[in-house]
């Protein structure tokens, strides 16, 4: 017998990929990757690009056991490392529906699924059928069907508007990132499509932009077990105007705290609710959200989700993507936006994933560096009265409230930084911020926290846009919210 010794560089860990009927493109069925923490401790897992593949069949995810049991990750997901520096990983594949079960026609492109004539519970799309690439699917191939589960190969980018109606027993997809044209009208009446299992076709890219939540992902993955959590979620004037070194030394080191703040844009709902699955019992958010409707409570994605989320598409496997609307049409336009003439989304401002984001700081994902105020700002002031929190976003934050308090994680609702004197346009009179606090106290379960009264900045203060408080302004309102929040561990201790 002839024995070879393995090693690994000193400081580097391992993920070990068992292909698990798969292969590489060199006939390996284990591959083994080393990587160092250097600049990302939690790396991204091999995305679906072809590295793996096995004969007739779809890559549908990576699991901690072979059976496809433990906790699962998307291909380019990201993944915490075990203690001993190893990662053990299984590919999880699906089978291709047969090709008789499809009909079809043959364009430029590829083919085209026109009709599905099956009755299976897994309608596993084939990535080609008689040596040609399947590329889309037209409208009504999919109607009144009764599968559960679909597997949509990263060689179809297009589905036509309708091609899936009263499909009422869907409930899962599994889809690449690659499309560049399907729209939410892809599916319509599939009440009960709730499970979205999306993965990457490339490495990850724009993870250095301070939007992303990928480091902030990383760190609470890699968190200190032996305290309470406790995390800001907001928009950008929360990533401009929380500093969360600042809080852990005011409540005396007793939790961890991480800014989870990203762009106004982005759903402040979803992020909180896939987020929530990494946390336990005794951990808390925080809200600070800016009083438009994506942040105040609303549901509908946006492009600027996928820049937040491009490094960490697990966050989608935990959210009920039933109360979401937005998601395909929204990922058509930034897919649509990013292209270049190499054919990949990688835009012109594209840095490497082993490039750190040095605009944020890696273990409380505060901005770096200072940001010196403007006198002569002249923003358009916040608008905010008792219609900035509508019926939708009231029902929305007491389902998040009443999940998370099954799980003993706390939430509380606080206030982001009101843009009021000196800016240009309207601005919000004390009555109408009082009428926003009003129906605040009066509609939401949760605690509300803070008074937005307290909360109005002029705009002087900010120092590029009316959402981002120069650097004392941020000291300032984070010493606003540390009030608030011991407050609101002295009332919880009384009672």
């Amino acid at each position: 017998v002839t024995l070879y010794p393995n090693f690994i560089k000193e400081g580097y860990s391992i993920i070990k990929y068992d292909l698990n009927g798969g292969q590489t493109q060199y006939g390996e069925n284990v591959l083994y990757v080393q990587f160092t923490p250097v600049n990302h401790f939690c790396p991204n897992l091999i995305a679906d690009d072809g590295t793996f593949y096995r004969d007739e069949h779809t890559l549908l995810e990576f699991t901690e056991n072979e059976d496809g049991s433990g906790e699962a990750y998307p291909a380019g997901g990201m993944a915490a490392i075990p203690e001993t520096g190893i990662l053990e990983l299984y590919a999880q594949w699906s089978e291709w529906t047969a090709s008789s079960y499809f009909n079809y026609v043959t364009a430029q492109k590829g083919i085209y699924i026109t009709n599905y004539i099956g009755n299976s519970d897994i309608v596993s799309l084939p990535q080609t059928i008689n040596g040609s690439t399947v590329v889309g699917i037209i409208s009504d191939a999919f109607t009144d069907k009764n599968f559960d589960t679909l597997v949509i190969p990263r060689t179809i980018t297009s589905i036509a508007y309708g091609s899936f109606v009263n499909c009422s027993e869907f409930n899962t997809l599994y889809i690449t990132d690659a499309f560049d044209s399907i729209y939410d009208n892809a599916f319509i009446n599939c009440k009960n499509f709730s499970n979205l299992r999306l993965n990457a076709s490339l490495p990850p890219h724009h993870v250095t932009h301070q939007e992303n939540i990928g480091m902030r992902l990383e760190a609470i993955l890699t968190r200190d077990q032996n305290k309470p959590l406790m995390i800001f979620v907001g928009g950008s004037s929360c990533l401009h105007g929380i500093r969360a070194e600042q809080i852990e030394a005011a409540l005396n080191y007793e939790y961890q705290v991480i800014n989870c703040g990203t762009n106004a844009g982005g759903t402040g709902i979803l992020y909180m609710e896939a987020l929530s699955y990494y946390l336990k019992d005794g951990d808390v958010i925080v809200n600070v959200p800016e009083y438009g409707a994506n942040q105040m409570g609303g549901t509908n994605i946006v492009w600027r989700t996928f820049r937040a989320t491009v490094s960490c598409y697990n966050l989608f496997r935990h959210v009920d993507f039933s109360k979401y609307t937005g998601f395909f049409t929204s990922m058509t336009q930034y897919n649509a936006q990013t292209i270049v003439e190499s054919g990949t989304r990688y835009d012109s401002a594209q840095q490497t994933y082993d490039t750190r984001c040095t605009g944020l700081t890696p273990r409380y994902c505060d901005m770096s560096g200072s940001r010196a105020a403007n006198p002569n700002n002249n923003f358009n002031a916040t608008q905010v009265n008792a219609s900035s929190l509508n019926s939708n976003a009231i029902l929305r934050i007491n389902e998040l409230y009443a999940n998370l308090s099954g799980k003993g994680i706390k939430y509380y609702f606080s206030c982001a930084p009101i843009c009021h004197t000196g800016a240009s346009g309207t601005l919000s009179s004390d009555a109408n911020i009082t009428a926003f606090y009003n129906k605040a106290i009066s509609s939401l379960d949760c605690p509300v926290i803070s008074n937005p009264l307290n909360y109005k900045y002029n705009s002087s203060e900010y120092y590029n846009s009316n959402y981002h408080l120069c650097t004392n302004s941020a000291v300032k309102h984070t010493n606003s919210i540390i009030t608030d929040i011991l407050a609101q561990l002295e009332k919880e201790k009384v009672g």
